[in-house]
């Protein structure tokens, strides 16, 4: 048997620690502090609800933490990583983004904190946190003159509308009024879900399967996209008539969408778009 010949690979010393990696994208901080606190609200709705500040009261709490705190949060770490392939230049890193996760970190913890002046400051973070990261995708959306993406921003500026909303509500005590501004929120992230999944399965499905073609569908998106701000818009502004037919024809659009990529040959391969690994070779928008 001949000789195997050892490989000598070159050795690197260890680097030192350092944080610069971890704000380099907004999906990293983002997606951590998301998920850590997904777990930890669970926990105390579950096991210690005595902890829960009265200022919005159990049921508003953990309803408004599953939506802005966890997946809103996962939302705009997207939203972030992604613009930076979509328009060749990142939204946000280094210290700023630092700021823009402290900010998300304060609102979380002073919604939790009992006090009116408590929910103030968590209101504040809150609406500067979604606010900042919209001002971040309009900058380099704007300077690359990515169209198809300028409805980016919006999308969190509703959220940090209703977001505004809703805990105005809660702590009024009005419930229908709530759970309006609940469903505006939900529909806000429905849309962006609608977008990303617009965006990522087809590419992830023509990795996956060989000689397997499937549409963009980016002329069905833009007018879907302008259909899911009219209905948030609508909905804001309290005519539920219109925001419903916006939404109804929305869900068409999607159903066109989902019948164009083949979901009888693709099987379950679009599910591997959402593998945040895979960003860096997502295709520009």
């Amino acid at each position: 048997m001949a000789e195997l010949h050892p490989i000598n690979e070159p050795h690197e010393p260890p680097r030192a620690p350092s944080f610069s990696a971890l704000f380099s994208l907004g999906f990293r901080p983002l997606y951590i502090g998301g998920m850590a606190w997904g777990l930890v609200t669970i926990f105390i709705w579950v096991f210690v609800p005595d902890l829960i500040s009265p200022q919005l009261g159990p049921l508003a709490w953990h309803a408004h933490e599953m939506l802005w705190g966890f997946i809103a949060t996962i939302a705009v770490g997207f939203l972030l990583t992604a613009a930076a392939t979509w328009t060749g230049a990142n939204p946000v890193q280094g210290r700023a983004l630092a700021t823009l996760c402290g900010l998300w970190l304060v609102a979380r913890l002073a919604y939790s904190a009992p006090g009116t002046a408590m929910l103030v400051l968590a209101v504040l973070a809150e609406t500067l946190f979604l606010l900042l990261a919209a001002l971040a995708l309009w900058r380099v959306i704007q300077q690359a003159k990515s169209h198809r993406n300028y409805g980016l921003p919006w999308l969190l500026l509703g959220l940090a509308i209703a977001n505004l909303m809703f805990v105005n509500t809660a702590h009024e005590g009005n419930y229908n009024a709530l759970m309006a501004a609940f469903q505006i929120g939900l529909i806000d992230m429905a849309v962006i879900a609608l977008l990303v999944a617009r965006r990522v399965i087809p590419f992830f499905a023509m990795r996956a399967i060989q000689g397997l073609t499937l549409p963009m569908h980016t002329g069905s998106g833009q007018i879907q996209l302008a259909l899911g701000l009219l209905a948030i818009i609508t909905g804001l502004l309290g005519l539920p008539a219109l925001s419903g037919s916006a939404l109804l024809l929305t869900g068409f659009i999607g159903l066109y969408q989902l019948q164009g990529w083949k979901p009888w040959r693709s099987g379950i391969a679009p599910s591997c778009g959402f593998y945040m690994s895979a960003m860096p070779c997502w295709p520009r928008a």
